[in-house]
């Protein structure tokens, strides 16, 4: 009598641990949030000159699933330099990670407009790219500069 009623059970629970097994994994993969892009505001900062500007505009873009550009919108990188309407930093290398976008770059050509200079090669660019936020260091030549900013 025991065995009979035994089978049952041990079948109930069993149904009822792989319902909670299942809906626990498709929990987990409906919180991996999807970043492409979008638009940063913050502060950039260049090292030599020492130079700073607050609420500066950024724009990341996802390019297929390896490549991303930035731009940075009315933007100078010293007082006494005129600003340009956009400067933009294409073929940057993206991996996507949970949550979050590596960004890296070596030897990429800034453009502005249809002006680029070879003097202000970017190289070591490294930078996160979250839901919230974008942090992205690198050089311009021989110009340390940063960016931190959140999502608009």
């Amino acid at each position: 009598m025991k065995k009979k009623f035994l089978f049952p059970f041990l079948g109930l629970v069993l149904g009822g641990f792989t319902t909670v097994c299942v809906q626990s994994c498709t929990d987990d993969e409906d919180k991996t949030e999807t970043i492409t892009g979008g638009s940063f505001v913050g502060r950039l900062v260049v090292e030599t000159p020492p130079f700073e500007e607050d609420s500066v505009l950024l724009t990341f873009t996802l390019s297929g699933n390896s490549f991303g550009t930035i731009v940075m919108h009315d933007v100078t990188f010293n007082a006494r330099m005129p600003r340009l309407e956009a400067m933009t930093i294409d073929g940057i290398s993206v991996v996507a990670t949970v949550g979050s976008l590596t960004l890296t770059g070596e030897g990429i050509e800034p453009t502005a407009g249809d002006i680029s200079d070879t003097k202000y090669i970017m190289t070591d660019l490294q930078g996160v790219v979250t839901q919230d936020s974008l942090i992205v260091s690198m050089k311009s030549g021989s110009m340390p500069l940063s960016f931190r900013g959140k999502r608009q």
